[in-house]
């Protein structure tokens, strides 16, 4: 008789809990509905979870630590300054791209004042800006010769990053295919193009033409 492989019980009520808040959102998930898609009880919930926040905490953790493990592996390489900008852009859109349901529920999640993950969510967030500002700061304010500021910048570079995966069905319904891997490796070109061009070319000095000097150049 062969063994069927089967998926550890706190895994699988995090894989259905990921699917549902993914679909659904968050507050309209309950854990009824959860316990049963994953057929397991409440108890064994409760036990591994202890709640529903529980499960929440336990799905952006996942996808923080894995961000920031991507982030310092290309940190600690031996790639130049621009190219690690756009190294770590792509290996994050092709993590996000494998783990569509996970972005989605972070970023979905994330906003809101939620109190019982304020302090872990203050201290995920915290950890990323300590690996991402120094670095990325850096090359940006001797690109531009100017002091950029991460507030506005780490946001910006989130959204290019992560506007793909938001509007993706949009996408889909109008393109009728499907994103592959190689879309994602031009998207990640696209990103880090206009991110770090874009970035330089606001502090790059463009005289502007007068209608009568163009008409001057004609004669």
């Amino acid at each position: 008789m062969k063994n069927k492989q089967t998926i550890n019980p706190k895994d699988k009520i995090l894989q259905t809990a990921t699917e549902l808040f993914a679909l659904k959102g968050y507050s309209a998930t309950g854990l009824r509905e959860i316990a049963k898609k994953a057929k397991v009880n409440l108890a064994m919930i409760s036990y591994y979870f202890g709640s529903k926040i529980g499960i929440l905490i336990a799905i952006i953790d996942d996808f923080s630590l894995n961000s920031m493990q991507i982030i310092k592996n290309v940190r600690e390489s031996d790639l130049p300054p621009d190219q690690k900008i756009k190294e770590g852009i792509a290996q994050i859109i092709k993590y996000f791209s494998e783990n569509e349901d996970k972005a989605r529920i972070v970023f979905k999640e994330l906003p809101y004042k939620v109190p019982e993950i304020k302090k872990f969510k203050s201290e995920r967030l915290h950890q990323i800006k300590g690996l991402v500002e120094p670095a990325l700061l850096k090359i940006l304010d001797t690109k531009t010769e100017q002091k950029m500021h991460y507030e506005i910048i780490g946001p910006l570079l989130i959204c290019m990053i992560y506007s793909h995966f938001l509007f993706k069905p949009v996408i889909i319904d109008d393109f009728k295919k499907d994103p592959d891997e190689k879309f994602y490796r031009m998207y990640a070109e696209y990103v880090s193009g206009i991110f770090l061009f874009g970035v330089s070319g606001m502090f790059m000095e463009v005289k502007p033409q007068r209608h009568g000097d163009t008409e001057k150049k004609k004669e």
